[in-house]
């Protein structure tokens, strides 16, 4: 039982009930306020006026009894740790409605540790911003126009991509580092690239034009033609 010699310090608490609201994604019409506080084990009464958020709130609390986070949020996960932090393996936790007709208990919390970062194969279409690196010695990367992430590149590459420095738009095929909470991308490793025009989408076309004075879809082959440049260019 909690008293003032064994007792939770009430900024625990604060975060604790932030951390489920940010966890439950409210909208501006669901409301999530804490109603009162009941008995010697100071229970705390959540009120709620939205039932997917109470539903939620269900969901949440029987996972985590059950220590079962496949398919949790990064901000339900962030909730698991604070309630972790909370307990500290020295108090247990009961959610339940009011009339009791759903009821669980939460012991310990065992989130299961998970990689830091994953990699896939993917695309950045865009104009090389900047090349270099830190140091003469250190690794060489790009910025590219159209993503917000570094991509590392080697010798030979950086010595054909510097003729492309803020001039043609390339497509680069690389290998991306990305978070696993967040699914951010960190940064990538280039694969290769391939060369595209330099010329907006509005410039090809007119080019298209002049190459087609009679028009560009005619027939069926000059239709297919025009598309195909449009892409590779």
């Amino acid at each position: 039982m909690l008293s003032i010699e064994n007792g939770i310090p009430a900024i625990e608490i604060g975060e604790l009930i932030t951390s489920l609201a940010e966890a439950l994604h409210l909208s501006k019409e669901q409301s999530f306020v804490l109603s009162e506080i009941r008995g010697n084990c100071y229970a705390l009464g959540l009120t709620t006026n939205s039932v997917t958020v109470y539903e939620n709130l269900k969901v949440i609390h029987r996972k985590v009894s059950d220590n079962e986070y496949s398919g949790f949020t990064l901000d339900e996960k962030k909730y698991a740790n604070k309630l972790k932090q909370v307990l500290k393996k020295k108090y247990y936790l009961d959610a339940y409605d009011a009339n009791k007709d759903y009821k669980v208990r939460v012991r310990e919390v065992n989130i299961p540790e998970t990689p830091e970062f994953y990699y896939e194969i993917g695309t950045v279409n865009g104009i090389i911003t900047s090349i270099g690196g830190k140091t003469l010695s250190g690794k060489t990367s790009i910025n590219v126009n159209q993503s917000d992430f570094p991509v590392e590149i080697n010798d030979i590459q950086e010595n054909k991509l510097i003729n492309y420095y803020k001039g043609s738009k390339l497509l680069l095929t690389i290998k991306k580092k990305i978070n696993f909470e967040t699914d951010k991308i960190i940064s990538g490793q280039l694969l290769d690239f391939e060369v595209g025009s330099s010329k907006n989408f509005a410039e090809l076309v007119a080019d298209l034009k002049n190459e087609t004075p009679e028009g560009l879809f005619n027939n069926i082959d000059d239709a297919v033609t025009a598309v195909r440049k449009l892409r590779e260019d």
